[in-house]
């Protein structure tokens, strides 16, 4: 009796591990996270911002472009950062939306994630304006850093 229970827990086993496989509806999806890395094309959206920092010793130009479905708060990001006599720094991840400030409960800030350590936070002032929030401090008084939204684009104008 016992090789027959064991027997029917390895073949219930067996089926379940066949059956959590990767399947074609997960292919496009990444193994992080349930974010779709392609968006429908008929729903794309790529929403460009850009602003000039004149805090610190050298002042940068900021390039943030967010691509994301039409009405979704999450999507994937790229920004450049270009300092004058250095190369662009060029960061790429995920773009998460968050609620809440330290100041605004019903803020809503834009949280650009490279990897667990890195990532920087927007305050989404109004539907144009971006203020850098730094990460030792999350009120937007303490940067001068604010980027504009250029005029958007789908996916299918920004391929061409």
């Amino acid at each position: 009796m016992k090789k027959r229970e064991l027997t029917s827990i390895l073949l219930a086993a067996c089926l379940l591990t066949a059956a959590c496989t990767r399947s074609p509806r997960h292919a496009d999806v990444t193994a992080a996270d349930s974010i779709p890395v392609t968006p429908r094309a008929d729903s794309a959206l790529v929403e460009t911002f850009a602003g000039t920092s004149l805090t610190g010793p050298d002042a940068s130009e900021w390039h943030l472009s967010v691509m994301h479905a039409r009405h979704s708060g999450d999507g994937t990001f790229r920004l450049t950062i270009k300092r004058e006599g250095t190369a662009p720094d060029t960061y790429t991840g995920r773009r998460y939306t968050l609620r809440g400030t330290e100041e605004d409960i019903n803020a809503t800030v834009w949280q650009c994630l490279v990897d667990t350590a890195h990532y920087f936070d927007f305050l989404l002032r109004d539907d144009s304006t971006l203020v850098f929030l730094p990460r030792d401090t999350r009120h937007e008084e303490s940067t001068g850093l604010i980027l504009k939204r250029q005029p958007a684009k789908t996916e299918q104008e920004s391929s061409n």
